[in-house]
């Protein structure tokens, strides 16, 4: 059984802060220089509920002699379980945790990630995520984050998808489609609340293509491939009628030049998993992301599970079904 979290004991820190909106955008071009020195593109663009210059993130940095040296980030959203009763979980993203390279290995992203534990607790959030890239990959496991949640992902090739859809039936979104992609996307089992506002600032992330099957006039499936810098030709976040994916998928290829395209899912989308299936398509499962919760057994009792362990509430036989689309990844 994963223990409730204990604050640690304070770790001195040379000057750790919150960062001043009004110091964000000076301080961006420095951020983007520790996460990615090759990249054509800001994280403010591609992390726009994180970093971006109307983020409503807590954002953390450490300073060595008034310079900011290290940075972390938080975005609280809510996810909703569409079980009965409906229960919303109240969850925190981490991402954005860089350190110039000259104040490496002083230990300040420990002091930033535990920090924002510390608010995780203060806010009585349910679950924190982040995604591990780390060379070891188990850098967070210090902190009590744990592998868990489960995604399943399908390799589709062009030559299996031929012939599967009208060329006509898929196509780019317009501004019309938002709110038809906003009610396709709430009737998930579980997911990521987003508002029309939310929408509208992931949609202008850079690379991010959007698509939808249209064969009456009324969208009744959409996918999005690629996501600023990461993700490139993934569809990473859609929804609709599962059975349609395959047809969605080969419409894709009509508007690209991939020859091959990951699909990403939730474990429960079964039906969709066996309609790719169907058409020889290759299926992996891995591990959703790093999780960690202040008190597992708090969260099994809102989610109407009995008491356990955090990786069994999140990926056993019982789990709670929880699965974050890529556009929620951060």
């Amino acid at each position: 059984m994963t223990a409730a979290f204990e604050t640690p004991a304070p770790i001195l820190a040379p000057d750790l802060s919150r960062l001043a909106p009004s110091e964000a955008t000076a301080f961006q071009p420095e951020l983007d220089d520790w996460l990615r020195p090759e990249s054509d593109l800001s994280s403010a663009q591609d992390l726009p509920l994180l970093v971006g210059p109307e983020a409503n993130s807590v954002r953390l940095v450490i300073r060595e002699e008034d310079r900011i040296v290290s940075h972390a980030a938080l975005c609280e959203l809510e996810y909703t379980l569409q079980n009965a009763p409906t229960t919303t979980l109240r969850i925190g993203i981490v991402g954005a945790v860089a350190t110039a390279p000259e104040a490496r290995r002083r230990g300040h992203a420990e002091i930033l990630v535990r920090t924002l534990q510390e608010h995780a607790v203060a806010q009585d959030l349910d679950l924190v995520v982040l995604w591990d890239d780390t060379p070891s990959g188990h850098y967070y496991d210090r902190f009590g984050f744990v592998g868990a949640g489960r995604e399943v992902l399908h390799c589709t090739w062009r030559d299996l998808m031929d012939g599967l859809v009208h060329p006509d039936w898929v196509r780019p979104i317009g501004l019309h489609d938002v709110d038809a992609l906003r009610r396709l996307h709430d009737t998930e089992l579980a997911g990521v609340r987003r508002s029309r506002e939310t929408w509208d600032r992931l949609l202008a992330i850079p690379r991010a293509e959007v698509f939808v099957l249209d064969r009456t006039g009324t969208p009744e499936a959409y996918a999005i491939v690629g996501k600023g810098i990461d993700l490139a030709g993934c569809v990473h976040d859609w929804a609709g009628e599962e059975c349609a994916l395959p047809a969605l998928v080969a419409g894709i290829f009509h508007h690209r030049h991939d020859d091959r395209l990951t699909v990403m899912s939730a474990s429960w989308k079964t039906t969709a998993h066996r309609a790719l299936e169907f058409h020889g398509v290759e299926r992996v499962e891995g591990i959703l992301g790093m999780v960690w919760s202040p008190d597992p057994t708090v969260l099994a009792r809102r989610c109407h599970r009995p008491a356990a362990t955090l990786d069994q509430l999140l990926s056993g036989p019982d789990a709670i079904p929880f699965y974050l689309k890529g556009f929620d990844s951060m």
